[in-house]
């Protein structure tokens, strides 16, 4: 009997030994980062996300999975840092970070991809807080994986704050032909409390936005564009917006028009949606509140279009590719009888249509159509303009 219980006893120590959770399983046993200096060579730490840790209560979004272990970090005295993590055998994970102290902790933002230094699916944030405050870590593997991996903290000088954090304090920018009254932009800045943005990308906006405004040139014509400024930023994200800062209204939203991963909106995108002498507002941030630092960013007055152009920008063509079914939506309301040719690349028509006056949208069923280039040409009796379309 004696030795029977001894054998359960220990068994029951080693279980509890094997599957011990890990002191940094919650907040209040959170590990300490240190020697944040500006080298992540001074403050890298393994992390051994293994089945052992368990979920801690809360879930902080970006593919949060449990299994999450807990870090902390005393802010440097130059109030910004960057947390970074670096794969080893994992190479896929999720980090939280939060203010406050452990029992009452406030959210503060969480990565998923950061798409840093060659470990695209890595998670890193570029933190601005305090001097001395402690703020906390939380990571975990995507989807619940396990594995090792290190996370380091690297100190740096943030921009400036932002003055144009809201949109009632937006900076006006005045347009002119060469673009030259290029304006300094720093994101170092809150959510502006405007509802998230409608670009496509997922999870691009982060918050840290800042706004700007400007008139619509008697050209009528123009064209908003963000650019490289010391390379602290490297992709912008931009919409502009019609209204008040009390009601606003998205017209577009871009984050890859410009040069290399900088914005550009041009009037043609937006036409039929704005007014000559209006004001217009722009909202920009970095891809996914990924970057903190500065960017340039301008408005240039065109020329006016011609009419051709202006009859061009009076619809959009969509989808584009398209399969089974094209679509024409006039944004301009207009008396006249608009004709619409389909043409293939040897110039034969393929199909034929119109648009009666007073009708905004018209659908081109293209079923039939092999795969290929064609051109869909326009025709109001005084204007011809031509653009392409691919059918798959």
């Amino acid at each position: 009997m004696k030795k029977i219980t001894l054998f359960f006893l220990l068994t029951i120590l080693y279980a509890a030994g094997v599957y011990a959770q890990p002191a940094n399983d919650d907040c209040s046993g959170a590990i300490d980062i240190l020697n944040i200096t500006g080298s992540c060579s001074t403050s890298e730490i393994l992390v051994d996300l293994d089945n052992t840790a368990t979920p801690s209560a809360g879930d902080p979004g970006c593919n949060f999975a449990g299994g999450d272990l807990w870090y902390k970090l005393v802010m440097p005295a130059s109030g910004a840092v960057r947390i970074e993590t670096s794969s080893g055998t994992l190479d896929d994970n999720g980090m939280a970070i939060y203010t406050g102290a452990c029992g009452a902790l406030d959210f503060y933002a969480c990565n998923d991809d950061a798409y840093l230094n060659g470990d695209d699916l890595m998670a890193a944030y570029e933190v601005v807080r305090p001097a001395s405050e402690t703020i906390y870590i939380r990571l975990w593997g995507y989807g619940g994986a396990t594995g090792t991996f290190n996370i380091c903290a690297v100190a740096f000088t943030p921009p400036p704050a932002a003055t144009n954090d809201i949109c009632a304090d937006a900076t006006e920018i005045i347009p002119d032909v060469s673009c030259s009254d290029i304006k300094l932009g720093s994101n170092n800045a809150t959510d502006s409390g405007v509802a998230a943005p409608g670009c496509p990308e997922p999870d691009s906006y982060g918050g840290r936005d800042v706004w700007y405004k400007f008139v619509v040139p008697n050209t009528g014509n123009f064209s908003v564009e963000t650019s490289v400024d010391d390379g602290s930023i490297t992709d912008t994200m931009m919409s502009i917006y019609t209204g008040s800062c009390a009601g606003l209204t998205e017209l577009s939203c871009d984050d890859d028009n410009g040069v290399g991963a900088f914005s550009l909106i041009q009037a043609t995108d937006i036409s039929g949606n704005y007014s000559i002498g209006e004001t217009l507002y722009v909202r920009v941030w970095s891809f996914a509140n990924l970057e903190l630092g500065t960017f340039n960013i301008c408005v240039a007055e065109l020329p006016s279009l011609s009419t051709e152009e202006a009859f061009a920008d009076t619809f959009k063509l969509f989808p584009n590719p398209a399969r089974d079914v094209v679509n024409l939506k006039f944004t301009q309301s207009s008396g006249s009888k608009v004709a619409i040719a389909i043409y293939n690349l040897q110039g034969k028509l393929v199909q034929a249509a119109s648009k009666t006056p007073g009708n905004q949208n018209v659908s081109l069923p293209i079923a039939h159509l092999a795969t290929g280039m064609y051109f869909v040409k326009l025709n109001d009796g005084a204007n011809e303009v031509t653009k392409k379309l691919m059918v798959r």
